[in-house]
């Protein structure tokens, strides 16, 4: 094999890594960004604990 093509071969690796790599860092990306976003929705949508004891109560039938 000629050192052209050793060092060919090596550079391929080298940018091949480098692409698994930025696609790693984008899927953990990814997948923060969209547990951030669901968790705010969620909490803006939580009823707060002062309106839904009431109505736990009456629903007891007390």
């Amino acid at each position: 094999m000629l050192p052209a093509e050793k060092s060919e071969r090596l550079v391929r690796r080298i940018g091949y890594l480098a692409l698994i790599l930025m696609a790693i860092i984008i899927i953990v990306w990814l997948v923060g960004f969209i547990g951030r976003v669901t968790r705010m929705s969620l909490e803006q949508r939580e009823v707060p604990e002062e309106e839904r004891a009431p109505a736990a109560a009456a629903g007891r039938g007390t």
